[in-house]
């Protein structure tokens, strides 16, 4: 038999997993700034006025004349995010103590970020490019059985873009670039059902206890995956004078429709009705919606002599867009569900370095403040999210005149304990502080063709 409260609890369910799209990974939100390794090694600062590699197809498109000849430039970035939690308190539905541990590490280990470019000067004054990257993504594991089980198990999300581009070089102090982006993103996403509080919740707790239906002692699961294509746009200018260089960049906000499943196993009987068409916690096709945000950056490369120049930036991203998550599930027993999230705008400031020591070594340093747009009131179990200060430092060695290998390090700072006071979609609450941080090395391989 079917309860008629059961329809909502199994909407909220759903919910909680769903809830992974908006976390952190090394940049605000869950965006990734590690589109090259060069950048990496300067905190990204500067990196719309540089143009020191075909890396600036992403950054900004314009910095593309600044390039001499035909280039491949490919590598990774490897993320190593740590998380561990201090309980406070830890309730289910019902208000009794969860069992289980505090989650272990939260990072799932280290995630290697790809990007790879190709760059083609087609005459004197324009220029063509196209670059692959994932500019969002995480992935975060909980322990099974840990005290956050009915909030979030395993998350993965990542979104791959693809940037064609084409610079065109007006005179010796202006350029102008524009490129078109398609991205692919794709989700999935975990967590447990506590279908003994939902008995106790949307039944009674006599009739659930005689079925053996109590709170956390009859888990089940729900995993629901989804992917989509988006399309945008990005475009830039470059300023040059005889020693400083002025970038401008706006990459636009990008609309995923997505599409997927909602799996359950472990439904107990009592949520079953063999008259009834459709049931809640029947696996069903979802539908979701994520607008990634646009961003704009202004930058400055100043060369302070012929070997060493300061690299400056500022960056805004419109995450505000971002206010509300909507999943509409093709069961009509369930109904569609928002949940808000109240994002924030949020900047990014950097200054660093680049010091050409000889013809085969080039070192770098910088610094960057990265807020997040993610308040307290809002942070949840997936990934605890908060501004974070980078540093950095990287170098470029060349072996011979067509080969470059950059190499580059950084260490996010965190503030020391993360407050979290999250209560989740199946009534249960979380209370503690998280202390998280993250370590990045990045690895990358410049062609240079004859």
């Amino acid at each position: 038999m079917i309860h008629k409260n059961a329809k909502r609890r199994s909407v909220a369910v759903l919910l909680g997993a769903a809830m992974a799209v908006p976390m952190t990974a090394s940049g605000a939100g869950f965006s990734l700034v590690e589109q090259g390794v060069r950048g990496l090694g300067y905190a990204y600062a500067g990196s719309a006025a540089i143009g020191d590699d075909a890396s600036t197809i992403y950054f900004n498109p314009a910095a593309m004349t600044r390039l001499e000849g035909r280039e491949m430039t490919g590598g990774f970035s490897l993320i190593d995010l740590r998380g561990d939690f201090t309980k406070e308190s830890a309730t289910d539905a019902i208000g009794q103590p969860i069992s289980g541990g505090e989650g272990g590490n939260i990072g799932d280990g280290a995630s290697a970020i790809p990007n790879i470019y190709y760059h083609h000067p087609i005459n004197e004054t324009t220029h063509f490019g196209i670059g692959i990257g994932v500019p969002f993504g995480l992935a975060t594991d909980y322990e099974d059985d840990s005290i956050f089980r009915y909030q979030a198990r395993r998350s993965e999300v990542g979104i791959v873009n693809i940037n064609p581009s084409i610079a065109w070089k007006a005179n010796d102090h202006w350029s102008v670039g524009v490129g078109f982006n398609v991205q692919y993103m794709q989700v999935e996403l975990s967590n447990a059902v506590d279908f003994g509080a939902v008995c106790f919740s949307q039944v009674d707790p006599t009739t659930c206890s005689a079925l053996g239906l109590t709170p956390q002692n009859a888990d089940g699961s729900a995993v629901i995956s989804g992917s989509g294509v988006g399309y945008g746009y990005n475009i830039g200018v470059l300023g040059e004078g005889e020693r400083t260089r002025v970038g401008i960049h706006y990459r636009s906000q990008v609309k995923h429709d997505l599409t997927g499943d909602a799996r359950f196993e472990g439904r107990p009987a009592i949520f079953e009705d063999p008259n009834a068409e459709h049931n809640p916690f029947d696996n069903s096709r979802v539908d979701a919606g994520f607008r990634a945000p646009w961003t704009a950056s202004l930058s400055i490369a100043h060369e302070l002599s012929d070997r060493m120049t300061l690299l400056g930036d500022f960056s805004y991203m419109g995450w505000s867009s971002f206010d509300e998550l909507r999943v509409e599930y093709r069961n009509p027993a369930q109904p569609d569900t928002v949940e808000r999230q109240n994002y924030s705008d949020d900047v990014r400031y950097a200054l660093g370095m680049n010091f050409d020591y000889n013809d085969r070594w080039i070192f770098r340093a910088g610094i960057a403040y990265d807020e997040s747009p993610v308040s307290t009131d809002y942070r949840t179990a997936r990934l605890p999210d908060d501004d974070r200060i980078w540093f950095s430092f990287g170098g470029t060695y060349r072996p011979s005149a067509n080969n470059e290998i950059d190499f580059a390090f950084t260490h996010l700072m965190l503030d020391d304990e993360i407050y979290l006071d999250h209560t989740g979609s199946q009534g249960d609450r979380i209370v503690g502080t998280y202390e998280v941080s993250a370590n990045i090395v990045g690895l990358q391989w410049r062609y240079l063709f004859n």
